[in-house]
């Protein structure tokens, strides 16, 4: 960790920004960024939120994160930044049809990540793109960083965020957590019948 994070530090000092120099977004708005990101903290205990899948599970393993999620043509959000859970219950519903998400379970968990960063899709997307070099390890490094401050997720906070359609976009509002031993599943709702399946303290259905 120490070498990685020393490693992260020196790819700060050398790059004008991560897509490296020449890119019109400076070190200045960059190192300024992140300040910001270290200066508005947000503290989650204790909160429910909502996640669609395509399988049953009662339990959010770290070694397989993203593995059922399509993510950005470039890159996943999910497997390389972490678990992601959506605020808005009516949101993520309208979103797990075959058009979208395509889950056939909703899972209601209680996440306990503590601080947490809160971050704009659109500021992110502004450093890390299609021109980014390395783009992947660059977001890794970008989450090494967060933790080396004490960071134990992300909050997407942007209520202007739509997508393709002018609705609003499950980024708008959600959550993201480093460790799946953070969240703790306390429901399973079946997408199409709308039946809970399971209930924390059950037993698993055969």
């Amino acid at each position: 960790m120490k070498l990685l994070l020393e490693n992260w530090r020196k790819y700060l000092q050398e790059q004008e920004s991560p897509m490296g120099a020449g890119y019109p977004i400076s070190k200045h708005y960059w190192e300024k960024w992140l300040n910001q990101i270290k200066d508005t903290p947000a503290t989650v205990t204790n909160h429910e939120v909502y996640h669609g899948t395509k399988v049953f599970f009662t339990e959010f393993d770290d070694n397989l994160v993203g593995t059922n999620t399509a993510g950005h043509k470039k890159y996943s959000l999910d497997r390389l930044l972490g678990h992601m859970f959506a605020n808005d219950k009516e949101l993520l519903k309208s979103n797990l049809g075959p058009n979208a998400l395509n889950s056939k379970y909703m899972l209601t968990a209680v996440i306990n990540p503590g601080k947490v960063a809160v971050l704009r899709i659109d500021d992110f997307k502004k450093f890390f793109t299609k021109r980014t070099q390395n783009v992947e390890q660059a977001i890794l490094n970008f989450k090494n960083w967060l933790q080396s401050e004490g960071f134990n997720g992300i909050y997407w906070k942007q209520p202007d965020r739509v997508n393709n359609a002018g609705e609003p976009a499950l980024i708008s509002n959600s959550l993201q957590i480093f460790k799946g031993s953070d969240a703790e599943v306390i429901s399973v709702r079946d997408v199409q019948t709308g039946q809970v399946v399971w209930k924390k303290g059950q037993p698993l259905p055969k």
